[in-house]
């Protein structure tokens, strides 16, 4: 008997055992169906098929080009700034859910020195002008012995070249800094460019092509290369729509490069223009063949030539003379002045048309950073409106790219995996922007579309003007009065009980009345009065409409009934209208609860009590479109 089941029981096992391994073999023939690897690649191959995995920048213009472009225009570097400075302004504190890991992350950013944490954000930013940046992570211990990154070094892209494996993702040692820089031959970058650093304009009217993508070449020489583990930096590139997996992605100063060419060619014309403005043509008789004459030269020498070649040199060295005597116009001399009636105003008109277009290669519109003396206020407010907006989207970018490639490690390396890395906040807001906020929001409650009495909307509102939020409900919660109006049953006459009569608050100096000199907004106002209407027309008992008084608007008894009385001996002018067949409702003797309209109003009220439903029940009484 014991042997069978034994046998059973290792059957049954053996069973077990077949069946979690038939899973796991169909599980593996699914793994192995799913296509994880990457057939084609971003970067491709050379046609001779060897595993090459060097790197040249597809751009024929060289970063030492970008970089003359950047430092001699005022356009170009203006733009290059402007972009920076609006995405740092976006830029605010840290955030994690955790406290612990959000003091851990602000502390070590706030720590670091040499450069600052804002330098090292305005350096790594540098790709919205060279294209690219390379940013190196030194780390080290804080005072509780935990891993933290102490600076970001971020290198010059002429430095820096890259390897990259088969599918054209870089190597885990594949960043790469040139650190020779007195004789650049090693770098591959610099000898493959058409355009590098000593270029000068030789036709303005065309830019070389760039390759459609970076080429892979053999490394001639590994002398005075550096590798940087890919883990340990921050890279960055610009405009990766149209980079397509480049490692030395894009940006707006290459796009600009045309246009920076003709200014230059414009700006050497215009000086020449200016030149022959400010010194006019002369025309020059003087006799031929006459007895020579001795004339003193600019270098010192003396000659003896005859008048017309004496004048002729004079004329040449014009700038070296204040004045010049030639012979009496009786003996055949005469000097005539040729007035250039011309003017710089095309040679600048068209300077202007450049840097409009330079701006367009940056997306800024023009009049963000012209003196405005064009274009409407409206237009320009717009603009940047437009440019504020990018300039959210950027920040996010670069944000979201930090905390991918450095934050995650730090983080997960001192406090194991997280479901959420965090983010960085937007700055706080200007004193403009608030206030701008706090006229909406008035208005809103103005209106009657949120009102101070509901806690979802103040809350909203503290939020959005960035104060703390307020702790316990700011509706009424005592549960006398809903005691009181949850006995209401549709269809029935409303029965209001006495109200016990509650001791009275000493007085003192310091404290003056419930609500003394509270202000209502417009929208309380008009439900105040329109209730004191219904009160004196007789739609509404007096002992109802205090009790309204007390709970929706949270006013005292006393000074409800200072209101509701003056409306009860009230007499309208005009006779109130009979009752007929067309309005039944002004034969009832007294206020009763219709069935549709008191559901309605409970719909409406939801969990706000019988206090809303009650307000927004006198509303649909007069007709009156109720907001929420």
């Amino acid at each position: 008997m014991g042997s069978k089941y034994l046998q059973a029981k290792k059957k049954s096992a053996i069973n077990v055992i077949n069946a979690r391994l038939k899973v796991l073999e169909k599980e593996q023939k699914l793994i192995q169906e799913i296509e994880q690897d990457q057939r084609g690649t971003e970067i491709p191959r050379s046609f001779s098929g060897s595993q090459v995995n060097f790197i040249i920048d597809p751009s024929n213009i060289g970063t030492g080009i970008l970089d003359r472009m950047i430092k001699t225009d005022d356009t170009i570097n203006s733009a290059v700034q402007f972009k920076i400075m609006m995405i740092l302004s976006k830029i605010g504190e840290y955030e994690h859910s955790d406290p612990v890991i959000k003091d851990f992350v602000q502390g070590f950013l706030n720590g670091m020195s040499e450069p600052t944490w804002e330098s090292t954000m305005e350096s790594m930013l540098s790709y919205h002008g060279y294209r690219f940046s390379v940013s190196e992570v030194v780390f080290g211990v804080d005072t509780d012995l935990r891993k933290v990154p102490m600076k970001i070094v971020t290198y010059h892209p002429s430095t820096i070249a890259f390897e990259v494996d088969e599918v054209g993702e870089i190597t885990p040692d594949g960043i790469i800094q040139y650190t020779n820089q007195r004789r650049q031959f090693a770098n591959l970058n610099w000898r493959f460019q058409a355009i590098r650093h000593g270029f000068k304009v030789n036709n303005p009217f065309e830019t070389p092509v760039d390759r459609l993508f970076p080429h892979r070449v053999m490394s001639i020489s590994d002398f005075a290369i550096v590798r940087i583990p890919r883990d340990k930096c921050i890279h960055l590139k610009g405009q990766e729509w149209h980079a397509f997996g480049s490692p030395y992605g894009n940006s707006g100063v290459r796009t600009a490069h045309l246009l920076w060419q003709l200014k230059v060619f414009l700006f050497k014309q215009m000086g020449i223009a200016s030149k022959r403005k400010g010194t006019p043509k002369i025309w020059a008789i003087a006799p031929k063949g006459a007895n020579k004459v001795r004339v003193a030269l600019p270098n010192g020498e003396t000659k003896e030539l005859n008048p017309q070649e004496a004048v002729s040199a004079m004329l040449k060295n014009i700038e070296n003379y204040d004045s010049f005597v030639t012979g009496a116009e009786s003996e055949g001399y005469k000097l005539t002045v040729l007035d250039d009636t011309s003017d710089l105003s095309q040679f600048t008109a068209v300077i202007d048309a450049l840097d409009v277009r330079i701006f367009r290669c940056f997306l800024l519109p023009s009049l963000v950073m012209t003196d405005g003396s064009a274009g409407s206020r409206s237009l320009g407010d717009k603009h940047f409106e437009i440019v504020d907006q990018i300039a959210e989207a950027d920040a996010d970018k670069f944000t979201k790219n930090f905390i991918k490639q450095i934050l995650e490690r730090v983080i997960a390396e001192n406090f194991g995996e997280q479901d959420d890395y965090g983010q960085f906040n937007r700055r706080p807001q200007t004193s403009e922007e608030r206030e701008r906020l706090a006229r909406m929001f008035g208005q809103l409650a103005n209106d009657g579309w949120m009102s101070p009495l509901f806690k979802q909307d103040m809350d909203y509102v503290r939020d959005s003007l960035k104060l703390s939020p307020l702790d316990g409900d700011l509706l009424n919660d005592e549960s006398e009065e809903d005691d009181v109006n949850s006995n209401i049953i549709p269809g029935e006459t409303i029965e209001i009980p006495a109200k016990e009569e509650k001791p009275e608050p000493v007085p003192t100096e310091d404290v003056e009345e419930d609500h003394a000199g509270t202000a209502f907004n417009g929208a309380q106002v008009t439900s105040l009065v329109d209730l004191v209407k219904q009160v004196a027309a007789g739609d509404l008992p007096a002992e109802a409409a205090i009790e309204i008084l007390q709970v929706a608007f949270q006013m005292s008894e006393e000074k409800a009934k200072a209101i509701i009385s003056s409306a009860t001996d009230f007499e309208p002018k005009s006779q109130r209208p009979q009752a007929d067949d067309e309005n039944p409702e002004l034969s009832k003797p007294q206020w009763v609860i219709e069935d549709d309209k008191w559901k309605k109003a409970l719909a409406f009220a939801g969990d706000k009590g019988p206090a809303m439903a009650a307000w927004y029940y006198l509303n649909t009484l007069k007709g009156k479109k109720a907001k929420s």
